[in-house]
């Protein structure tokens, strides 16, 4: 490493930096160490240290020892005093912290001395600040004037207050350490000789529940509690009022207490206390209610003919009782009305409601005077009430229809606070369909729906303060409902509050106001911006995904350790899955636009069925479960469709149903359900075991983005579109989508397609693989990583490019050379690919002569590839791209495929075991796999089933990984690698299991 590279590497670090030589001169210093020192770099160079950096102590400010002078002394590293601060020009003081460290380049000879230090100003202040803050809180905990202590979590007493001291004579000494019963001397802790907490009491302290909760995290306050404390022989008894909260102290949690003594208050209030005779038992026979209260306004003594009226007994109306049975509105003013009687001897009425034994309120008229002793002092109130509720639905009611207006339109009903209606206009009657007599019976809530009685009795609490306008729903006697607009506004009739309620039936309004509304809906529902969107993001997430997928492919093809192997397969794996879930939210886009169409070609149905089951057949075997599937017999063997979607609907629900069941079975049957000769009604049906789906969930299925429940997601994945594309894909064909389930018991998910019949060219047809010549490519690609991912894959096959980042290059490079094919990407910055293709075509126009162009783009939309081989491109590979597309597109414009000779090609062809006609190279690659195969399940029967045999059974796992890396299978190896490992193990269960695996794939490959 050079010395230009160190210091500028020491230059570019946030700590000051200052280097001396033997003579403590400054040879170094960074621009850190400029801004803490305030010296600059120019006038520092050559200065003693001493001169530049002069350490005091922050408390005398008294000069300290250079640190460079001691370590060239002591020649060890060092650190700097605590307290150590510099003085600045403005006479300030900056705290620092250091280390110095000697410099020594060769042997043990010191060259000098390098510190490196930072300024620590603004951390020393706040230290001071929260040290300051500290003593105020302690301050503030001592000088307290209500007894406090802390304690731990073993309830000892850690701190204790003066006043606490104070309040039970104890000694601070003595006390701390101790728990609150032993440090003040608890009668109920000297129950047990070990102490407070032992006593027979002590399960009931509130002292311990509380700082119990505490511990918990529930503070306690308001806790009134007595104790007897013990203090020198006496016994005295406090009353406390006590709280406990949690505090947290150097990181531990700890209790803090506050006592409050109320013992003088409450003895005041157990002498208060007392029983009084009955002075007025004379009165009991008055047909009238008779009573008489205290001083303080608590009942002493009420005559029978209260509980004739209530039904409330005279002993439960004793003290305050009786306000119970007093109408919530006239409590105040009874209470107000007793006030006034201490002051002056005036008799006092008013008129007050009282429930009655059948919840009805009853007027009575209120008399109340004072009454004295022989003394001359007053000692209470003697009352009396006469009923007078006759006299005052009288009164009310005349003043109702003065208010009320029976020509109204609108609803106009008067209802008390209770809810209960008092009177209602024609209007009423007419709107609910009850008659007058019958609405008077009802209250305001048995007009509402149901679970609305909150929200009526908030707004009537509303309308008494300041009125309040509101929309509402009511429900006629048919029990038919329509929606009403309320004005409602609190009154007083008679001194009796109501609510006059106004309202208006705004059904045909609200009729107009939904259709507006789902107006509204299907225009939002027309604008399709976000499958747009979709479509442009797929196009960005395609592009590095190529890079990722080539890189994976590359490394491969290298010399790497078999787990290396594994990990960049599991790798490529996880990149196919996001790839999966890009094509399922571009298909989605493609929906929602109106872009996605269907490919009908003739097919082979029964082979498809077959292929994609056998495609599960190994994932549902290592889970155990039994895949089966079944075609009636009238199923057609050709038929005319789109194959690929109905894969992707199949493979959909196939997925899906290994995916949630972890024991039983997972079938497919397809049935014939209608049709003609030309045109054939299937219906499908995937059944499975699994974990099944509760009827009150399946609203959520089909639905964007939606799963069951969130948890699904977590444990089993997905995006939550597979089913929301196969529903529409099923739509598109003509069909229906539909699920049939039982939580715990399984699924069975329904689709029916229309297919119609087809013909297929069974003539056999010739596969070539040719070997591969030179090219020369250029490639025009403006991702960096993308020209590395292709230019090395072409490499790897032998042939020489060059890149160009955008069109511009690209036709720079291609007029001065000669490119057997050009790699073209589409969007790129300047001239993009298809501008670059027109300019190229134009000047091919005038020579005769024509480059091949394949399109290497992430632009994977309906239509893309059309539109790109109308602009003069040859051909098109969607990103990412798979290595072997690649190579065979080049391959399609290799000059030998215009030369090859006939007869070298007779020569070359073999029949392989299959009937196909193959080159001679391909014939041989299925031979090997097929021998491959062979020797592995030889290794397999050497295998035994018990423990003795784990060591062979490694060897043979290692042997078939070597082989499945020969033959290219990489999840054979992958099996391979994991029996293997179990082996070594000693996992007899597992590593069967693994070779299990092992010889089904080798079955199903060999088939």
């Amino acid at each position: 490493m050079n010395t230009h590279f160190m210091a500028g590497m020491l230059a570019s670090i946030g700590d000051g930096v200052i280097a001396v030589d033997t003579a403590e001169k400054i040879i170094f210093m960074n621009e850190a160490a400029e801004r803490i020192t305030e010296w600059s770099r120019t006038k520092a160079m050559g200065q003693p240290f001493g001169a530049v950096f002069s350490l005091y102590s922050a408390k005398n400010r008294e000069p300290l020892l250079s640190p460079t002078t001691q370590v060239l002394q002591m020649h060890t590293a060092m650190g700097l005093q605590n307290e150590s601060v510099i003085i600045m020009k403005d006479g300030t003081a900056k705290y620092l912290s250091a280390s110095c460290t000697p410099i020594k380049q060769t042997g043990e000879k010191i060259d000098g001395v390098v510190m490196v230090f930072r300024d620590i100003t603004r951390y020393k202040m706040l230290e001071k600040k929260i040290e300051s803050e500290e003593d105020n809180l302690r301050m503030i905990f001592n000088s307290a004037p209500v007894g406090m202590y802390t304690v731990d979590e073993t309830e000892k007493i850690v701190e204790v207050n003066d006043a606490a001291l104070k309040m039970f004579g104890g000694d601070r000494i003595k006390v701390v350490g101790k728990s609150f019963g032993n440090a003040f001397g608890c009668e109920c802790s000297l129950e047990n000789e070990k102490g407070c907490g032992h006593g027979t009491s002590c399960q009931y302290c509130e002292f311990r529940r509380a700082t119990s909760l505490a511990f918990e995290g529930l503070p306690a306050s308001g806790i009134e509690c007595n104790k007897t404390i013990i203090n020198e022989g006496k016994k005295v008894v406090f009353w406390f009022r006590a709280s406990a909260a949690p505090i947290i102290v150097d990181g531990t949690i700890r209790v803090v207490v506050a006592l409050v003594d109320i013992t003088d208050q409450k003895e005041k209030e157990i002498s208060i206390i007392k029983t009084r005779d009955f002075y007025l038992r004379i009165f009991e026979s008055f047909p009238t209610i008779i009573w008489r209260n205290n001083i303080s306004s608590e009942t002493e003594s009420i005559n029978e003919n209260w509980y004739i009226l209530t039904g409330q007994a005279t002993e439960h109306a004793l003290g305050h009782g009786w306000l119970d049975r007093l109408h919530p509105d006239d409590k105040k003013k009874y209470i107000d009305s007793n006030l006034g009687l201490q002051d002056k001897a005036v008799l006092e009425e008013s008129e007050i409601r009282v429930l009655d034994r059948n919840g009805q309120y009853r007027w009575l008229y209120r008399v109340c005077k004072m009454y004295y002793n022989m003394h001359g002092i007053p000692e209470g109130y003697i009352g009396m009430g006469i009923d007078i509720t006759d006299r005052k639905i009288a009164e009310e009611g005349l003043n109702r229809y003065k208010v009320l207006s029976e020509q109204a339109q609108d609803i106009i009903t008067f209802i008390d606070m209770d809810g209960r209606i008092i009177e209602a206009n024609e209007a009423s009657v007419k709107a609910y369909g009850y008659s007058r007599e019958e609405l008077l019976k009802l209250t305001i809530f048995d007009l509402c729906e149901k679970d609305k009685e909150a929200f009526m009795k908030c707004q009537m609490a509303i309308a008494d303060r300041k009125g309040v306008f509101f929309e509402a729903v009511h429900k006629r006697k048919n029990g038919e409902f329509f929606p009403v607009e309320i004005n409602s506004q609190g009154t007083v009739i008679g001194e009796r509050k109501v609510l006059l309620n106004i309202i208006r039936d705004i059904s045909e309004r609200k009729l107009v106001e939904e259709e507006l509304k789902g107006a509204k809906d299907k225009a939002e529902a027309a604008n399709k911006t976000k499958s747009e969107f979709l479509a442009n993001m797929s196009h960005e997430i395609r592009t590095p995904i190529n890079g990722i997928t080539g890189m994976i492919d590359l490394t491969l093809m290298t010399e790497l350790a078999s787990d290396q192997k594994e990990n960049l397969t599991v790798a490529k794996s996880c990149a196919h899955q996001l790839l999966g879930i890009v094509n399922d939210i571009l298909d989605f886009s493609k929906m929602e636009a109106g872009k996605l169409s269907l490919e009908v070609v003739s097919f082979k149905f029964r082979d498809l069925i077959a292929e994609i089951v056998k495609a599960y057949s190994y994932r549902a075997g290592s889970k155990g479960l039994e895949l089966n599937y079944t075609l009636s017999a009238d199923v057609p063997d050709i038929v005319s469709g789109d194959q690929n979607r109905l894969r992707q609907i199949l493979n959909n629900l196939l997925d899906n149903a290994i995916k949630f069941t972890e024991n039983g079975e997972v079938s497919l049957s397809i049935k014939r359900t209608g049709g003609n000769a030309e045109t054939f009604d299937l219906t499908f049906a995937v059944r499975d075991t699994g974990i099944g789906i509760a009827s009150g969930e399946m609203n959520k299925l089909f639905k964007t983005f939606s799963q069951v429940d969130g948890s699904i997601t977590r444990k089993y994945g997905g995006t939550g579109l597979g089913l929301v594309i196969s529903k529409q894909l099923v739509e598109m064909m003509g069909g229906k989508m539909w699920v049939e389930s039982v939580k715990d018991q399984g699924s069975a998910f329904y689709f029916t397609i229309t297919l119609k019949a087809g013909t297929i060219d069974d003539r056999p047809k010739l596969k070539f693989v040719k070997p591969l010549i030179p090219l020369n490519l250029l490639l025009v690609e403006d991702d960096a990583i993308n020209r590395v991912v292709t230019g090395r894959m072409v490499r790897k096959m032998g042939y020489q490019i060059d890149a160009a980042e955008n069109g511009v290059e690209a036709l720079m490079l291609w007029r001065k050379k000669h490119y057997n094919i050009i790699l073209m990407d589409i969007q790129m910055p300047e001239m993009d690919g298809i501008e670059t293709t027109k300019h190229i075509r134009e000047e091919e126009a005038h020579t005769g002569k024509h480059t091949p162009i394949i399109a290497l783009t992430a632009h994977a939309l309906l239509g893309d590839k059309e539109r790109f081989l109308a602009a003069g491109m040859d051909e098109y590979i969607a990103k990412p791209m798979r290595f072997e597309e690649l190579i065979n597109k080049i391959e399609l414009f290799s000059p030998q495929n215009k030369c090859m000779n006939p007869a070298d090609i007779i020569r070359s062809l073999q029949i392989n075991e299959n009937g196909d006609v193959v080159l001679a190279c391909e014939a041989d690659a299925v031979n090997a796999e097929s021998s491959a195969l062979m020797e592995i399940v030889k290794l397999l029967e050497q295998c035994s089933g018990d423990e003795k045999g784990l060591g062979l059974m490694e060897e043979s796992a290692h042997k078939i990984k070597k082989i499945a890396t020969q033959i290219g299978l990489d999840e054979l190896k992958s099996m391979a690698f994991k029996a293997e490992l179990a082996a070594r193990r000693g996992n007899l269960r597992e590593t069967l299991a693994h070779l299990e695996n092992i010889r089904q794939l080798c079955e199903f490959r060999k088939r």
